[in-house]
């Protein structure tokens, strides 16, 4: 019997929306059989025994929070030995058009000089005014952004159910080579 595949799912979070979509691909994995550990990339995190990393962080200013790309950074040598998803979260996600697609996607390619992502999904987030330190408040009025859950729960699992497929895909080809 093959043993469960652990994986991290790996998040920085400024509200709180990105820790659910993490719990929300946490439970995904669990559900199709891994061994996921969910955790906030602040905590001491063992990457040493992990098949696979989800790795995620809002989008600020067009760029993932500091302490998701100071980890990526900082453990880029153990990240780079297993396959990492990376993951986006950011209330203009909700709003799928080009411009906000590429920005998030901006985010991705500044990480990518210290990994390479197997595969990114982009997730509209929550907000709620009332949570928000002045400047993001601002922000918020400025974009005419309205208080609201965006957080599709489906479209995340489906995106994991997609991504792991794809990674079994990817390592069957692995194993005939």
């Amino acid at each position: 019997m093959e043993k469960k595949k652990k994986i991290l799912v790996g998040y920085a979070t400024r509200y709180g929306s990105t820790k659910g979509v993490a719990e929300i691909i946490g439970n995904q994995l669990s559900e199709l059989g891994y061994d996921v550990k969910i955790s906030g990339l602040m905590e001491k995190i063992d990457l040493s025994d992990i098949d696979a990393a989800f790795i995620g962080s809002p989008l600020h200013l067009g760029k993932w929070l500091p302490e998701a790309r100071e980890f990526v950074q900082s453990r880029k040598s153990e990240l780079n030995r297993v396959p990492v998803i990376a993951f986006t979260t950011g209330i203009t996600i909700a709003e799928p058009n080009e411009h906000n697609l590429l920005k998030a996607k901006f985010a991705i390619d500044e990480i990518s000089q210290y990994i390479i992502p197997f595969e990114s999904g982009f997730f509209a987030g929550r907000i709620s005014r009332d949570l928000l330190n002045e400047s993001d408040l601002q922000l918020v009025k400025m974009a005419k952004i309205q208080d609201g859950n965006y957080i599709d729960p489906e479209k995340i699992k489906d995106w994991v159910i997609k991504t792991c497929n794809n990674l079994k895909e990817e390592r069957d080809k692995q194993k005939h080579l």
